[in-house]
């Protein structure tokens, strides 16, 4: 890793599974910390969602890559007495401690802040305990609708295409079948209608004033449905340049986007074998600095021995944690 990189130095023990803990881990190991993952002797099942019902199926284990790349692996069994020694001496050597196991079961396993914190009370002298949610993480993402609740607001009910509340502010589909999204204001209208060579519409009685427009918004959206449907996606990209519109993509159109691959929002994935050659970017950029190049996820325990020899343990200690069940063999799952 680059000796110059923003968290290099960092150390980072991963204890959570599936996708938000881990997610937060790998933003940190982008740019140079060392993250240790901590798993169960079977594995994080995100290992194997590529086979679980509902995700998108494939050979190639594709979530875990995107969530535990640049990341070292151990195996280690929490429910045995002899893990907390092992468990103690993560927690020493580490900056930071990612957990997203529920409380009942981090209780039981003496994962609470309380039990850790004593370890190691470090960051600016003294440890502090940050928590979020995904309930916390979606009301944030729906914010806005949400503030609007909030004082009482009037929501809109389903968007209904053919009488939008701006027809403006709509979906519509060029003479390819490409769907796209023009999401202008209703006083851009007049600089849209002369772009896409209706300046006619500017002196239509109907749409002369905001009430107007409103009041006769589905006879504009009928007006542009069939202005947008005689001409291909490539003539409107030229003949809206300037307004913000985007076509509606799929994930298999998405990723042959060029601008992926030229702001390094996809970038290549060194050693994870099969079709996995490239792999997402976290969506933070700071120029003038190079992230870690992304390398796959570890193997179930790949690191096991190597992560206990730099906690301390010897040859003999190694073997005492397997005698005891503490650092088992790992067992991969089979989905």
């Amino acid at each position: 890793m680059a000796s110059d990189n923003i968290f290099s130095g960092l150390k980072v023990v991963d204890l959570s599974s599936f996708i938000a803990g881990p997610g937060a881990a790998v933003i940190l190991s982008d740019f140079g910390a060392d993250v240790i993952k901590v798993e169960p002797p079977s594995g994080d099942l995100w290992r194997y969602g590529n086979k679980i019902p509902v995700e998108p199926q494939s050979d190639d284990p594709y979530q875990w890559h995107l969530a535990n790349r640049n990341k070292r692996g151990i195996v280690l069994n929490l429910k045995s007495p002899s893990a907390q020694q092992v468990l103690e001496k993560l927690v020493k050597w580490a900056d930071v401690l990612v957990v997203n196991t529920p409380h009942p079961a981090r209780k039981k396993l003496k994962l609470e802040y309380a039990d850790v914190a004593q370890w190691n009370p470090r960051r600016t002298g003294k440890g502090a305990y940050v928590t979020t949610s995904l309930l916390a993480e979606g009301v944030w993402a729906a914010g806005v609708m949400i503030a609007a609740a909030l004082c009482d607001a009037k929501l809109p009910g389903l968007h209904d295409r053919r009488n939008p509340a701006s027809a403006v502010t709509n979906v519509y589909r060029a003479a390819d079948g490409t769907w796209f999204l023009l999401a202008v204001t209703p006083d851009k209208l007049a600089g849209v209608a002369k772009a896409i060579g209706r300046p006619d519409l500017l002196t239509d009685p109907r749409f002369s004033d905001p009430a107007k427009l409103a009041a006769n918004g589905h006879e504009l959206v009928a007006i542009l449905d069939e202005v947008f449907g005689a001409q291909p996606m490539a003539h409107w990209y030229d003949a809206l340049s300037g307004f913000t519109f985007a076509p509606v993509r799929g994930p298999q159109e998405v990723i042959n986007d060029p601008q992926l691959k030229a702001n390094d929002i996809v970038v290549p994935l060194e050693g994870a074998g099969g079709k996995l050659t490239s792999t997402i970017s976290s969506p933070i950029q700071v120029h003038g600095v190079a992230k870690v190049p992304a390398r796959r996820a570890p193997n179930l325990g790949e690191h096991t021995d190597e992560i206990l020899q730099e906690l301390g343990f010897d040859a003999k200690g190694i073997e005492g944690l397997r005698t005891s069940g503490a650092v088992p063999e790992a067992k991969e799952h089979v989905a």
